[in-house]
Parts: structure tokens; sequence; C-alpha cells
């Protein structure tokens, strides 16, 4: 499971609140960090103290979640934009069979994005980062890494 799965994962099992799951047991299962695991458990408790519809909670993605609980009304069509728009992206680097190089040596791939863009690397990892603090300037030519 890549990362996006892996926190989808653990947001299920949070937001269902069983008392038999435990902040070390929720991040074994789904293999992330405890720490993100009680950041979920924040958020919900969060969301909760929002007044949220327990139906409402239940049909949200993390990071739709995580940006209520921060105050930020994300429009649904516009995360389903974005997962559409990254669908595209996977076809295209499908169809020109990129995919097995592009994750064959990570290391490549990062220097080839850097020179892509200098600041796409970082912007990369930010948005992995919990919770993501740092925003994409495409405009940025500032070197972040030495490769």
């Amino acid at each position: 499971m890549g990362k996006a799965d892996k926190l989808e994962a653990a947001w299920r099992l949070v937001r269902q609140d069983k008392a038999v799951d435990s902040i070390a047991s929720i991040a074994k299962d789904a293999g992330i960090a405890q720490s993100t695991v009680s950041n979920m458990r924040a958020v919900l408790r969060k969301l909760r103290e929002l007044d949220v519809p327990t139906e409402d909670i239940g049909e949200m993605s993390w990071n739709r979640a995580r940006g209520r609980a921060q105050g930020i009304t994300e429009n649904a069509e516009l995360e389903d934009g974005r997962e559409a728009e990254a669908q595209k992206l996977v076809d295209d680097i499908a169809r020109a069979k990129l995919g097995g190089r592009l994750t064959k040596n990570p290391d490549i791939t990062a220097i080839a994005l850097a020179k892509l863009n200098d600041g796409l690397p970082q912007a990369l990892m930010a948005e992995w980062m919990e919770p993501a603090e740092v925003a994409y300037d495409p405009d940025d030519k500032t070197p972040d890494y030495d490769f």
C-alpha cells in the first residue's frame, strides 16, 4: 500500500472509534506513525466539537477531514477535480511506460524532478508530510536540495 492508502486505512479505523483500538494498534495495522494516529484522533474530536454530522465524517477522506478541522471547507468538487487530474497524470505516466523507471531508482527520479523544476522535490515532500505546511510555488527557482 502507498502512503495515501495507509493514511485512509488508519482514518477509517480512527473513525470507527472502537475502545479496543489503541493508537499503537491502529498505527501498526495501517503501517503509519503513532503520532499520525494521535493527530487523526484530535481531528475527529475537533470535527465532533464543530458538530459535523457523524454521517458526513464517515464520508470524509483524511485530507478533507483534516482541512475541515482546520477551518477549511474545501469543496468536494474541488477534491474530486484534483483526484481526476491526478488520475490523468497516472494514465499519462503509464502510457509513456515510465512507471517502472520512476520507481526503480528514486534517487534518479529525484534528480530528474529537480531538473524539471527546482522546487518540485520539496513541494512533493511537503505534500506527503503530516500535516502539509508548505505550499508549492511553481515559480520558485530556489534550489532546495543538493543531489
